[in-house]
């Protein structure tokens, strides 16, 4: 399905949610005030629909501040800062007219005016907030603070097709950082080893980051993984030490050429390659200890190829695991 469609049903099934989630919140705010005014307080009960009323704006209420905190924990900080604004400017606006009205007895203004008034501040608030604060990674505030520096550093990195997801704790302990992608082909593995070398050059400079261990995973807008380069073997979970073991599952490369290009300094590679007819450039892979391959159009009857194409990558990488398809 086309990502945009994606957006739009994603955010139909929020509204969904929300307009269920409403009525349920006004019902325990009812189910409170009821208890409060029955055991506690004794009091005459009131009008009908100055109940339904009250329900409802407190439901309101309650429910932009959940989406206040969802939205500063898991999307993008400038949208809470505006329902935030907006919900403090409208309470106080409100606030404002009902002393008027009732204490200073001054004529109330027009529906529809006050209705333009806050649709125009909405929408002029909405574009200031966008512009005047900067972006952030969508789960800032989810992620542990010693990771913030490092995924805001991978999130403002210049992509060719991908941008920055979410965080999240992976099956191996790791840290795992996601990126979803928007175009394909060779500008994709640029963008791989774009992250990779902003990962190296950060665990570099912080040695408390040396021994932590780290995914890039990438992603299709629709959810399907694609490719994840880790800073350690995830086979065996070990981490390099003399030099870095960076290990990548999930590539596909036109060739043997691509492959040594990018990944010139990995020790282990799992990858599918649309030929190996220049498999001797595989040679300058100075690190690879580990390389996987499937090789498209190469059917599995074709042993007597298998067996001359393993014998040419174990003399050209004597000291590596290969295995071919």
């Amino acid at each position: 399905m086309d990502p945009s469609g994606v957006r739009i049903i994603s955010l139909f099934l929020i509204c969904v949610v929300e307009l269920c989630i409403w009525p349920l919140l006004c019902l325990i705010v009812a189910g409170v005030v009821q208890l409060i005014n029955k055991k506690i307080r004794k009091k005459k009960p009131t009008g009908r629909g100055i109940k339904l009323a009250a329900y409802a704006t407190i439901g309101f209420i309650t429910l932009v501040l959940l989406e206040i905190v969802y939205f500063t924990m898991y999307w993008f900080l400038q949208f809470s800062v505006w329902l935030l604004l907006c919900l403090i400017v409208t309470l106080i606006t409100a606030a404002v007219q009902l002393i008027n009205k009732k204490i200073r007895k001054k004529k109330p203004i027009h529906w529809a005016i006050k209705l333009a008034g806050y649709v125009a501040f909405y929408a002029i608030t909405l574009f200031v907030v966008c512009k005047v604060l900067e972006p952030y990674p969508s789960n800032w505030f989810a992620t542990n603070k010693e990771y913030r520096e490092l995924v805001y550093e991978l999130y403002n990195q210049e992509l060719y097709c991908h941008e920055y997801r979410e965080v999240y704790k992976g099956f191996y302990g790791e840290f795992v950082i996601s990126f979803t992608e928007s175009l394909g082909g060779t500008m994709e593995q640029r963008d791989y080893i774009t992250l990779k070398n902003a990962v190296e050059e950060y665990m570099e400079v912080n040695e408390s980051f040396q021994e932590k261990r780290i995914s890039l995973n990438f992603r299709l807008s629709s959810g399907e993984s694609l490719c994840n380069i880790f800073n350690f073997n995830p086979e065996m979970g070990e981490m390099g030490t003399d030099v870095p073991c960076w290990f990548v599952k999930g590539i596909y490369a036109n060739n043997c050429t691509e492959l040594a290009v990018f990944y010139h300094d990995f020790s282990g590679i799992s990858a599918r390659v649309g030929t190996l007819d220049d498999m001797q450039e595989l040679a300058n892979l100075c690190n690879l200890t580990y390389l996987k391959l499937y090789v498209n159009g190469m059917d599995k009857e074709d042993q007597d190829l298998e067996v001359q194409y393993l014998e040419e990558l174990n003399t050209l990488l004597p000291d590596c695991e290969i295995h071919l398809n």
